[in-house]
C-alpha cells in the first residue's frame, strides 16, 4: 500500500501485479508503477481496480489505459470514465494522448465504512461477497482508497447486520 490522501494499492498475483486504484493523476500512477516494478520480481502488470467517480480518485485512468490495461470500474462510473478518456489533451498531450487506445472496461464493486463503522452501502459489499462465493475465493482482509484493511469476517458481520 502506497498510503497518502489516496491510497494507491499493488496486489501481487500469480502472473503480476493489480493496482486498486488510480487516483490523482498520470504522473503519479507512473511512480506507482514504477515502484511497484521495482519491488516485485514478476513486475508484469495485470489489470487496475477503479471504486470511485470523484477526480481524485481517478486522475491516473489515463494512464493506466494508454497502458493497454483492463480497468475495473463501477457501472455507474462508465459514462464518467468514457468521457475523461476520450477528452483530447492537445496543449499538454499526457501518455493517452500520445498512444491513444480503447479502454478495456471491466465492471466491479466497492467498500466503505461510516466514521461509526457501518457500512455506508452494504448492498455493494453483498455484491462482493457474492463475487468471492461464485470465484471461491479465500479472502482474509479487504481495503479500499480511503479504508485501512479490514477483517473478511467483519465486513460479511456488518453486511449481514445491515440487510437484515
Amino acid at each position: 500500500m502506497y498510503p497518502g490522501s489516496w491510497n494507491a494499492t499493488v496486489v501481487k498475483q500469480d502472473g503480476g501485479l493489480v493496482l486498486l486504484e488510480s487516483p490523482l493523476s498520470g504522473t503519479y500512477m507512473a511512480g506507482v508503477i514504477d515502484k511497484a516494478k521495482r519491488q516485485n520480481p514478476d513486475p508484469s502488470l495485470k489489470a487496475v481496480l477503479s471504486t470511485s467517480d470523484s477526480w481524485p480518485h481517478v486522475g491516473g485512468v489515463r494512464q493506466v489505459v494508454a497502458l493497454g490495461l483492463p480497468v475495473y470500474i463501477l457501472d455507474l462510473n462508465k459514462l464518467l470514465l468514457e468521457r475523461l478518456v476520450a477528452s483530447p489533451r492537445h496543449l499538454l498531450p499526457d501518455l493517452l494522448a500520445q498512444l491513444p487506445r480503447h479502454p478495456a472496461w471491466r465492471i466491479s464493486d466497492t467498500l466503505a465504512l461510516n466514521a461509526d463503522g457501518s457500512l455506508y452501502a452494504p448492498e455493494l459489499m453483498r455484491e462482493v461477497m457474492d463475487a468471492v462465493k461464485r470465484e471461491h475465493l479465500e479472502v482474509t482482509t479487504v481495503f479500499a482508497m480511503h479504508q485501512e484493511p479490514v477483517a473478511w469476517a467483519q465486513l460479511t458481520a456488518l453486511v449481514e447486520r445491515a440487510l437484515n
